[in-house]
């Protein structure tokens, strides 16, 4: 065989090989953001056809105070992959894949767990007031590194009814000047911070909107623990709420429309004292609203909403009423969505508010129904207040003269059996979730210390609506074996009363 021949049958074979290789092995491109400073870096892998994993280890950083969490698929998305990264290399599937490393900014100055908010204004907290906001800067750290924030600019006003007047340790309204996505829970503008001194657990807000979200009711305020820091004095920890309103990552119901239409969206506001329309009694119903319950238009604001929209809701709501306290099962569930009304009741029946009826949200969809959400105000609830009673066994309008509409729909055997439905697909997942709010509630042990030891409010007499059983509790581990204890007996006692 010629020389020639044996190159040729060489390169031959070296081209089979190659074809062999390429077509057992794909080429995988990761694109890795650090999260610091905007750095990425590139990596390409070469990977047998068989292999459909990626060990990833987290970029070195030289940056003091950060700790690494993990990598993520999607920078929108907070769901921890660890160190190993999952990729389909097969036909058909991207060749590129953008990871993001999740970093924690640890405070060197605090041994605190929960973020740290901190406030700086010209005036001190104490004279803050409820009604005109104070122009402030806000900082936040102590918590994942893509949320941290420093100087920015916003105002800041009190806010609460009974909390505001009777409590030394007040909530606020905080308000940015540009959209603030406050620790993934959306960008916003306007955004709460609850005291909880009706809580000396500090979990029953976060409980209650826990269990809202399980029982599908939708536009449930998101929120997040935090300490809070005016003029670098402490305040003690807070609860950083999604506020209750329209927008896009609020109640999302807001359209275009021509002033001249009628059938819109609506955002209501139900309850006592408020700046609205009554609810006009059903002469045959053996219950009826108090003469104080009314109706207030949230969207469209005051200053928008015609007469004739306004006029078209006051007829909707009347209509509402009359079905509810006349037991018409048809009529009620073409003007309302029945199952949001069963998830609202089920969350305000599970932690026994003593509010339930008092106040209520509700908002119409442009050409849908009333659907009742989000839930609100549960810092009186499970036990901890006058209003709403210490026994597990009991149902709430028992305990409670302003819960018209379900004193009477649970006296309907079809809204009863839509309960019992939504209570058999919401309670495994329910049980799960308040295993793992005690869990979090015991690991917060330290941080809600602090709280205490800044506001001197555990074990004392006299103090607003609280039942004397609560106020004896002189430590935090005792407020949340209570309030656990409680909820798992409140279950129980539930399941066995709910049939299907």
């Amino acid at each position: 065989m010629s020389k020639k021949a044996k190159m040729t049958g060489s390169m031959f074979l070296l081209m089979a090989v190659a074809i062999i290789v390429a077509a057992c092995f794909r080429e995988h491109t990761v694109l890795y953001h650090t999260g610091i400073e905007q750095e990425t870096y590139t990596r390409k892998y070469l990977l047998p056809f068989f292999v459909e994993s990626i060990a990833v280890e987290p970029p070195f950083i030289e940056e003091e105070n950060l700790i690494f969490q993990g990598w993520f698929y999607d920078e929108e998305l907070i769901q921890p992959v660890n160190n190993r990264l999952q990729f389909n290399i097969g036909e058909g599937t991207k060749k590129i894949t953008d990871v993001y490393a999740s970093w924690v900014q640890d405070d060197p100055n605090t041994e605190f767990t929960l973020p740290e908010l901190f406030i700086t204004a010209d005036l001190a907290y104490t004279e803050v007031e409820r009604e005109s906001y104070l122009a402030c800067t806000y900082c936040l750290t102590n918590t994942n590194l893509r949320y941290c924030f420093e100087d920015i600019p916003g105002e800041v006003r009190g806010r609460g009814n009974s909390t505001w007047s009777q409590f030394e340790k007040k909530p606020y309204k905080i308000k940015f000047t540009e959209r603030q996505d406050m620790m993934g829970m959306g960008e916003d503008r306007e955004w709460v911070l609850l005291s909880n001194m009706m809580d000396h657990a500090m979990f029953r807000n976060e409980i209650a909107f826990g269990i809202a979200d399980i029982m599908g009711l939708s536009y449930t305020s998101d929120c997040q623990l935090c300490h809070l820091y005016w003029n670098e004095e402490y305040l003690g920890v807070y609860l950083l709420c999604e506020a209750v309103e329209t927008g896009i990552n609020r109640v999302n119901i807001e359209t275009d429309y021509d002033p001249e239409e009628i059938m819109i969206s609506f955002f209501l506001e139900m309850g006592g004292e408020l700046n609205g329309f009554p609810l006009f009694p059903l002469e045959e119903s053996p219950r009826n609203w108090d003469d104080n319950f009314t109706v207030e238009i949230l969207y469209p604001e005051p200053e928008v909403v015609t007469k004739h929209q306004a006029e078209y809701i006051d007829a909707y709501m009347q209509m509402v009423n009359n079905a509810i306290l006349s037991k018409d099962w048809q009529t009620i569930t073409e003007l309302v969505d029945i199952d949001s009304f069963a998830g609202w009741y089920l969350t305000n029946e599970i932690m026994l508010n003593g509010d339930m009826g008092w106040s209520m949200f509700g908002f119409m969809p442009k050409g849908d129904k009333i659907y009742l959400g989000p839930v609100w105000d549960f810092d009186q609830s499970c036990g901890s207040s006058e209003t709403g009673g210490a026994a597990v066994d009991t149902w709430q309008p028992d305990t409670s003269s302003q819960n018209i509409w379900f004193d009477t729909l649970m006296e309907m055997e079809e809204f009863q059996i839509v309960l019992a439905a939504k209570w058999e697909e919401s309670k495994a997942e329910l049980e799960v979730f308040l295993q793992e709010e005690q869990e979090k509630a015991e690991q917060l042990s330290g941080d809600m210390q602090a709280n205490f030891e800044r506001w001197h409010v555990l074990g004392v007499d006299g103090q607003w609506r609280m039942r004397e059983e609560i106020e004896n509790f002189s430590t935090y581990e005792e407020h949340i074996a209570y309030l656990f204890d409680w909820l798992k007996r409140r279950i129980y006692w539930l399941d066995s009363e709910i049939n299907v």
